[in-house]
């Protein structure tokens, strides 16, 4: 065999890989139930309501994801309020065959954080493990925001916003150190 008919059958035997395994995920996976159980795990560690739209399978250069459409989650006081038009998680493909998931890039489009600072309300309880406690074992290798915004509130203060936030970087937990990652990104005027 010549050298160009091995790398031609290599060529070809890789694309039917490609498209097969394509093909298997778009079957296989069905992102409807993996968004509900993960919506209802995130609630049940935050205590936050979560609402999401259609999930659909996200095929792209960074893999195999799921992407969820119109998300809100509100903290139990109401005084917290997330939205973002879409989320994007991509995962390793290889973790996958050893049952395991591990997040290759997170991509939020069109977030809006809006925070309402007041008294705090007596009968706002804090669910055991905080804001914060489910993202104590997450590790993102890539994560960017896109033309996200950021409100706050507060009595006898007003306003304060920021918007056309776009940010990149990666996030590792490491338990000695924290969260360690590196952040770039720009703030839009507006």
């Amino acid at each position: 065999m010549t050298l160009k008919r091995v790398l031609l059958t290599l060529l070809i035997t890789g694309a039917t890989l490609l498209l097969a395994g394509t093909i298997m995920a778009v079957v296989l996976i069905k992102p409807e139930k993996i968004n509900n159980q993960v919506l209802t795990q995130l609630s049940a560690k935050t205590g936050y309501t979560l609402r999401a739209g259609e999930a659909s399978l996200a095929l792209g250069w960074r893999g195999a994801g799921i992407r969820v459409k119109d998300i809100t989650a509100t903290s139990p006081d109401s005084s917290v309020v997330i939205d973002m038009q879409s989320l994007a998680a991509y995962v390793k493909l290889m973790p996958l065959l050893k049952h395991q998931v591990a997040l290759e890039h997170l991509s939020l489009e069109k977030p809006t954080y809006v925070l309402r600072k007041g008294p705090p309300s007596p009968d706002a309880a804090e669910k055991p493990g905080g804001h914060a406690a489910s993202l104590a074992t997450l590790g993102i290798d890539s994560w960017s925001i896109s033309d996200g915004a950021f409100k706050q509130y507060e009595p006898g203060r007003g306003e304060f916003s920021l918007s056309g936030l776009d940010f990149t970087g990666g996030l590792n937990w490491d338990p000695q150190e924290g969260f360690v990652g590196n952040t770039k990104g720009t703030i839009g005027q507006g």
